[in-house]
Protein backbone atom coordinates (compact mmCIF):
# COMPACT_ATOMS: atom_id res chain seq x y z
CA UNK A 1 0.00 0.00 0.00
CA UNK A 2 3.03 2.40 1.04
CA UNK A 3 4.69 1.21 -2.33
CA UNK A 4 1.71 2.39 -4.29
CA UNK A 5 1.59 5.89 -2.65
CA UNK A 6 5.51 6.73 -3.29
CA UNK A 7 5.06 5.70 -7.02
CA UNK A 8 2.23 8.03 -7.40
CA UNK A 9 3.55 10.57 -5.71
CA UNK A 10 6.70 10.28 -7.87
CA UNK A 11 5.11 10.39 -11.50
CA UNK A 12 3.16 13.89 -10.10
CA UNK A 13 7.01 15.14 -9.02
CA UNK A 14 8.23 13.87 -12.47
CA UNK A 15 5.81 15.67 -14.41
CA UNK A 16 5.96 18.60 -12.07
CA UNK A 17 9.81 18.86 -12.95
CA UNK A 18 9.00 18.37 -16.93
CA UNK A 19 6.88 21.53 -16.60
CA UNK A 20 9.13 23.57 -14.58
CA UNK A 21 12.02 22.36 -16.61
CA UNK A 22 10.03 23.42 -20.20
CA UNK A 23 8.88 26.65 -18.05
CA UNK A 24 12.35 27.56 -17.80
CA UNK A 25 14.00 26.76 -21.14
CA UNK A 26 11.51 28.64 -22.86
CA UNK A 27 11.66 32.03 -20.32
CA UNK A 28 15.60 31.52 -20.84
CA UNK A 29 15.05 31.53 -24.46
CA UNK A 30 12.86 33.87 -24.48
CA UNK A 31 15.25 36.17 -22.88
CA UNK A 32 18.31 35.29 -24.52
CA UNK A 33 16.78 36.07 -28.30
CA UNK A 34 15.27 38.99 -26.85
CA UNK A 35 18.33 40.77 -25.23
CA UNK A 36 20.64 39.23 -28.03
CA UNK A 37 22.34 42.20 -29.62
CA UNK A 38 22.23 42.82 -33.12
CA UNK A 39 25.38 43.37 -34.85
CA UNK A 40 26.19 46.75 -36.44
CA UNK A 41 27.97 46.76 -39.59
CA UNK A 42 29.62 49.78 -40.63
CA UNK A 43 29.67 51.28 -44.04
CA UNK A 44 32.48 53.99 -45.38
CA UNK A 45 29.63 55.79 -47.12
CA UNK A 46 25.63 55.48 -46.51
CA UNK A 47 24.85 58.37 -49.23
CA UNK A 48 23.39 55.65 -51.34
CA UNK A 49 21.79 54.11 -48.72
CA UNK A 50 20.01 57.27 -47.80
CA UNK A 51 19.17 58.11 -51.45
CA UNK A 52 17.45 54.84 -51.59
CA UNK A 53 15.83 55.52 -48.72
CA UNK A 54 14.18 58.25 -49.99
CA UNK A 55 13.13 56.87 -53.22
CA UNK A 56 11.37 53.72 -51.49
CA UNK A 57 9.73 56.41 -49.49
CA UNK A 58 8.70 58.02 -52.13
CA UNK A 59 7.22 55.14 -54.29
CA UNK A 60 5.70 54.20 -50.90
CA UNK A 61 3.68 57.35 -50.87
CA UNK A 62 3.30 57.32 -54.21
CA UNK A 63 1.81 54.17 -54.33
CA UNK A 64 -0.61 54.98 -51.14
CA UNK A 65 -1.73 57.61 -53.32
CA UNK A 66 -2.60 55.78 -56.72
CA UNK A 67 -4.35 52.93 -54.08
CA UNK A 68 -6.77 55.74 -52.73
CA UNK A 69 -7.65 57.42 -56.13
CA UNK A 70 -8.44 54.11 -57.14
CA UNK A 71 -10.94 53.33 -54.52
CA UNK A 72 -12.08 56.95 -54.57
CA UNK A 73 -13.25 56.41 -57.94
CA UNK A 74 -14.82 52.32 -57.59
CA UNK A 75 -17.08 54.09 -55.02
CA UNK A 76 -17.66 56.83 -57.52
CA UNK A 77 -18.24 54.79 -59.90
CA UNK A 78 -20.82 52.66 -57.86
CA UNK A 79 -22.69 55.70 -56.59
CA UNK A 80 -22.88 56.60 -60.34
CA UNK A 81 -24.01 53.32 -61.25
CA UNK A 82 -26.72 53.10 -58.39
CA UNK A 83 -27.87 56.93 -58.78
CA UNK A 84 -28.54 56.29 -62.46
CA UNK A 85 -27.96 59.99 -63.47
CA UNK A 86 -29.08 61.37 -66.47
CA UNK A 87 -28.55 64.59 -68.44
CA UNK A 88 -32.26 65.95 -69.59
CA UNK A 89 -32.72 67.32 -73.22
CA UNK A 90 -33.67 70.57 -73.72
CA UNK A 91 -35.90 69.61 -76.00
CA UNK A 92 -37.55 67.91 -73.15
CA UNK A 93 -40.65 69.79 -71.58
CA UNK A 94 -41.55 69.20 -67.68
CA UNK A 95 -44.87 67.60 -67.59
CA UNK A 96 -47.34 69.22 -67.36
CA UNK A 97 -46.17 71.87 -69.32
CA UNK A 98 -47.46 73.46 -72.90
CA UNK A 99 -44.55 74.03 -75.69
CA UNK A 100 -44.71 77.00 -78.03
CA UNK A 101 -43.57 75.39 -81.49
CA UNK A 102 -43.21 77.88 -84.72
CA UNK A 103 -42.44 75.52 -87.84
CA UNK A 104 -41.30 77.71 -91.04
CA UNK A 105 -42.08 75.91 -94.42
CA UNK A 106 -40.12 76.70 -97.52
CA UNK A 107 -42.79 77.75 -100.63
CA UNK A 108 -40.61 79.62 -102.71
CA UNK A 109 -40.50 78.11 -106.68
CA UNK A 110 -36.92 76.24 -105.70
CA UNK A 111 -38.56 74.03 -104.01
CA UNK A 112 -40.77 72.45 -107.14
CA UNK A 113 -37.44 70.71 -107.65
CA UNK A 114 -37.48 67.25 -107.10
CA UNK A 115 -36.44 65.16 -104.29
CA UNK A 116 -35.54 62.22 -103.21
CA UNK A 117 -39.43 61.34 -102.42
CA UNK A 118 -41.21 63.51 -104.86
CA UNK A 119 -41.17 67.64 -104.89
CA UNK A 120 -39.22 68.94 -102.16
CA UNK A 121 -42.39 71.24 -101.31
CA UNK A 122 -44.13 67.70 -100.35
CA UNK A 123 -41.25 66.38 -98.22
CA UNK A 124 -40.90 69.54 -96.71
CA UNK A 125 -44.90 69.36 -95.83
CA UNK A 126 -44.05 65.67 -94.37
CA UNK A 127 -41.01 66.92 -92.27
CA UNK A 128 -43.16 69.47 -90.65
CA UNK A 129 -46.12 66.91 -89.50
CA UNK A 130 -43.37 64.12 -88.67
CA UNK A 131 -42.04 67.35 -86.18
CA UNK A 132 -45.62 67.41 -84.91
CA UNK A 133 -46.39 64.27 -84.62
CA UNK A 134 -43.28 64.43 -81.65
CA UNK A 135 -45.15 67.02 -79.43
CA UNK A 136 -48.14 66.41 -77.33
CA UNK A 137 -51.70 67.13 -78.25
CA UNK A 138 -52.03 70.11 -76.02
CA UNK A 139 -49.06 72.50 -77.62
CA UNK A 140 -49.63 75.29 -79.54
CA UNK A 141 -47.62 75.92 -82.67
CA UNK A 142 -47.55 78.21 -85.83
CA UNK A 143 -46.87 77.09 -89.35
CA UNK A 144 -44.93 80.03 -91.20
CA UNK A 145 -44.39 80.37 -95.09
CA UNK A 146 -42.52 83.16 -97.34
CA UNK A 147 -46.25 84.72 -97.46
CA UNK A 148 -45.88 85.40 -94.02
CA UNK A 149 -49.51 85.38 -94.31
CA UNK A 150 -51.79 87.61 -91.68
CA UNK A 151 -53.80 83.92 -90.88
CA UNK A 152 -50.15 81.92 -89.70
CA UNK A 153 -49.33 84.96 -87.39
CA UNK A 154 -51.82 83.52 -84.23
CA UNK A 155 -50.61 79.94 -82.50
CA UNK A 156 -53.25 76.80 -83.42
CA UNK A 157 -53.51 73.62 -82.05
CA UNK A 158 -51.53 70.28 -83.53
CA UNK A 159 -55.07 69.04 -85.20
CA UNK A 160 -55.46 72.47 -86.80
CA UNK A 161 -52.08 72.82 -87.60
CA UNK A 162 -52.02 69.57 -89.54
CA UNK A 163 -54.61 70.35 -91.31
CA UNK A 164 -53.33 74.05 -92.82
CA UNK A 165 -50.24 71.81 -94.15
CA UNK A 166 -51.91 70.83 -97.18
CA UNK A 167 -53.05 74.14 -98.16
CA UNK A 168 -49.03 75.65 -98.66
CA UNK A 169 -48.75 75.98 -102.32
CA UNK A 170 -45.77 77.58 -104.21
CA UNK A 171 -45.28 81.30 -104.07
CA UNK A 172 -42.72 83.70 -106.09
CA UNK A 173 -42.38 85.35 -102.31
CA UNK A 174 -38.80 84.58 -101.01
CA UNK A 175 -37.65 85.65 -97.77
CA UNK A 176 -33.93 85.63 -95.88
CA UNK A 177 -33.19 83.30 -92.97
CA UNK A 178 -33.15 86.96 -90.77
CA UNK A 179 -36.45 87.59 -91.94
CA UNK A 180 -38.05 84.27 -90.84
CA UNK A 181 -36.15 84.02 -87.19
CA UNK A 182 -37.15 87.27 -86.32
CA UNK A 183 -40.90 86.68 -87.78
CA UNK A 184 -40.88 83.26 -85.30
CA UNK A 185 -39.01 85.43 -82.45
CA UNK A 186 -41.95 87.61 -82.37
CA UNK A 187 -44.67 84.99 -82.33
CA UNK A 188 -42.89 83.19 -79.60
CA UNK A 189 -42.26 86.16 -77.00
CA UNK A 190 -46.13 86.84 -77.44
CA UNK A 191 -46.76 83.02 -74.89
CA UNK A 192 -45.53 82.45 -71.83
CA UNK A 193 -44.32 79.32 -72.20
CA UNK A 194 -40.45 78.30 -71.02
CA UNK A 195 -40.66 75.45 -73.77
CA UNK A 196 -40.51 76.96 -77.08
CA UNK A 197 -38.49 75.76 -80.32
CA UNK A 198 -38.33 76.68 -83.93
CA UNK A 199 -37.82 75.04 -86.69
CA UNK A 200 -37.01 76.16 -90.47
CA UNK A 201 -37.70 73.43 -93.52
CA UNK A 202 -36.18 74.60 -96.26
CA UNK A 203 -33.37 74.16 -99.74
CA UNK A 204 -31.53 76.84 -98.36
CA UNK A 205 -30.71 78.32 -101.13
CA UNK A 206 -28.05 81.08 -101.18
CA UNK A 207 -29.44 83.43 -102.90
CA UNK A 208 -32.75 83.74 -101.08
CA UNK A 209 -32.65 82.09 -97.72
CA UNK A 210 -28.80 82.43 -97.31
CA UNK A 211 -28.44 85.64 -98.82
CA UNK A 212 -29.94 87.44 -95.15
CA UNK A 213 -28.73 85.87 -92.08
CA UNK A 214 -29.37 86.86 -88.51
CA UNK A 215 -27.16 88.22 -86.21
CA UNK A 216 -26.37 87.42 -82.82
CA UNK A 217 -27.67 84.63 -81.03
CA UNK A 218 -31.23 83.94 -80.64
CA UNK A 219 -33.30 83.29 -77.52
CA UNK A 220 -35.30 79.61 -77.90
CA UNK A 221 -33.90 76.10 -79.77
CA UNK A 222 -33.84 76.31 -83.28
CA UNK A 223 -33.73 73.40 -85.70
CA UNK A 224 -32.73 73.40 -89.38
CA UNK A 225 -34.15 70.74 -91.48
CA UNK A 226 -32.15 70.80 -94.96
CA UNK A 227 -34.04 69.60 -97.92
CA UNK A 228 -31.55 68.46 -100.85
CA UNK A 229 -32.37 68.25 -104.85
CA UNK A 230 -31.63 65.17 -106.86
CA UNK A 231 -30.35 67.19 -109.40
CA UNK A 232 -29.29 70.81 -109.16
CA UNK A 233 -30.93 72.68 -112.11
CA UNK A 234 -30.54 76.19 -112.75
CA UNK A 235 -31.21 78.36 -115.68
CA UNK A 236 -29.86 81.87 -116.13
CA UNK A 237 -29.96 84.81 -118.84
CA UNK A 238 -26.01 85.24 -120.04
CA UNK A 239 -26.50 88.16 -122.31
CA UNK A 240 -29.13 90.46 -124.03
CA UNK A 241 -28.59 92.64 -127.10
CA UNK A 242 -30.89 94.42 -129.58
CA UNK A 243 -30.58 93.38 -133.09
CA UNK A 244 -30.93 97.26 -134.56
CA UNK A 245 -27.50 99.27 -132.12
CA UNK A 246 -30.07 102.59 -133.05
CA UNK A 247 -33.74 102.68 -131.56
CA UNK A 248 -36.26 104.57 -132.90
CA UNK A 249 -39.46 105.78 -131.98
CA UNK A 250 -42.60 103.42 -133.30
CA UNK A 251 -40.80 100.85 -134.95
CA UNK A 252 -39.77 96.60 -134.01
CA UNK A 253 -36.90 96.42 -132.05
CA UNK A 254 -35.68 92.64 -132.26
CA UNK A 255 -33.99 91.67 -128.71
CA UNK A 256 -31.60 88.72 -128.37
CA UNK A 257 -31.54 86.84 -125.49
CA UNK A 258 -28.68 84.34 -124.00
CA UNK A 259 -29.87 81.54 -121.97
CA UNK A 260 -27.67 79.06 -120.03
CA UNK A 261 -28.85 75.87 -118.02
CA UNK A 262 -26.44 74.56 -115.53
CA UNK A 263 -27.24 71.16 -114.71
CA UNK A 264 -25.52 68.33 -112.26
CA UNK A 265 -25.60 65.10 -113.66
CA UNK A 266 -23.49 62.29 -112.12
CA UNK A 267 -22.33 59.98 -115.10
CA UNK A 268 -21.61 56.01 -115.02
CA UNK A 269 -19.30 54.20 -116.65
CA UNK A 270 -20.91 51.85 -118.83
CA UNK A 271 -18.85 48.34 -119.67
Amino acid sequence: MNRGRTANQLCNLSILIFFCTSGGAYTGCHTSFQFQEIPKVYFSNVSFLKELQQKTQKQSQLLHLLVLLMRILAITMLVLAFAQPFIPSKKQSLPGQISVVSIFVDNSFSMEAAGSKGRLLDEARTKAAEVAAAYKADDLFQLLTNDFSGKHQRLVTKEEFLEMLPEVTASPAVRTLSEITSRQQDQLSTHRSVSKFAYVISDFQQSTVMSGLPKGSLQDSYDLIPLKSSANKNIYIDSCWFSNPVIQLNRTSTINVKIKILLTMTWRKSR
